[in-house]
């Protein structure tokens, strides 16, 4: 049986409002945790830059909550910003900076699994070449495997769309760099709603299996939560993922319009679909 979790969306988790948002990113992930938790899923997943907004003595209590099991945290996403291309030369020195403080605090407070989607980030630009471009990402996918190896946490390469960015697009694609580059931190993630967008066919899922350590999930093709349209995307998927041997992670990453009550009606179809 896979195990459920949930993409914290930040503040709109508040049905107060803005005014009402907790002023810390500390009181946000505690709150926001919590509420996930008693929504019923096993974990939360968040946003990598909450990390980078904290304190040291911020981390410190965070790790302290975690280490109390009131902080059940376990996987990041949105890896790099937009603002810190991988492939931009005179940024290596601050996105090495970057990449370490998230490895490292990420380990502090229980996360084993970072997700690299950042389609900004690790756009290929006007006027380089696609080779030069796969090299790059190669090169930062070293350096992450070298935090990782350090640091005990797992990078797993996320394959977007090719709407929301312009290389690694699919899961096939994703598979064939962790392939290529063999690296024991770098690893697959498969999103249902992208391979949706790119009509990837079922069978990658079983035929990568071995690679995969995440699942995103969101009912298509408007992004919403699972179930809400019925879910008949999602129950295929979600059949096809069991047929694979799958048994890990299946976070919600989604819109919201209502998070308190939409978690828990997606939970409640997660649970079926994958009964």
């Amino acid at each position: 049986m896979v195990r459920l979790g949930c993409c914290l969306p930040g503040g709109s988790f508040m049905p107060q409002g803005e005014e009402q948002i907790p002023a810390s990113t500390e009181s946000v992930l505690l709150e926001g945790t919590q509420i996930i938790a008693e929504a019923g899923y096993s974990y939360s997943e968040i946003c990598a830059g909450l990390l980078c907004e904290l304190s040291e003595e911020e981390v410190a209590r965070l790790a302290q909550a975690h280490g109390a099991g009131k902080l059940p945290l376990e996987v990041c996403n949105s890896f790099i910003p937009g603002d810190l291309p991988i492939l931009e030369p005179g940024k290596q020195e601050a996105l090495r900076r970057y990449t370490e403080t998230v490895i490292a605090r990420a380990s502090r407070l229980g996360i084993d699994t970072i997700v690299f989607g950042s389609g900004k980030a690790r756009r290929i630009p006007e006027g380089m070449s696609r080779e030069e471009g796969i090299a790059g990402i190669h090169n930062f996918l070293r350096m992450c495997n070298a935090f990782g190896e350090q640091y005990d946490v797992t990078i797993a390469i996320e394959p977007l769309n090719r709407r929301e960015c312009n290389v690694l697009n699919t899961v096939a694609e994703g598979a064939e760099m962790v392939h290529a580059l063999q690296l024991s931190k770098v690893r697959l993630l498969a999103d249902a709603f992208h391979m949706y967008c790119e009509a990837e066919d079922f069978s990658v899922l079983q035929r990568e299996r071995e690679i995969l350590v995440h699942i995103h999930v969101a009912e298509p093709p408007d992004r919403v939560y699972p179930g809400r349209d019925g879910g008949e995307y999602l129950m295929g998927f979600a059949q096809a993922l069991q047929s694979s041997g799958y048994c890990g992670r299946v976070s919600v990453e989604c819109g919201f319009t209502d998070f308190n009550s939409e978690i828990m009606s997606a939970r409640a179809f997660l649970e079926e679909a994958f009964s």
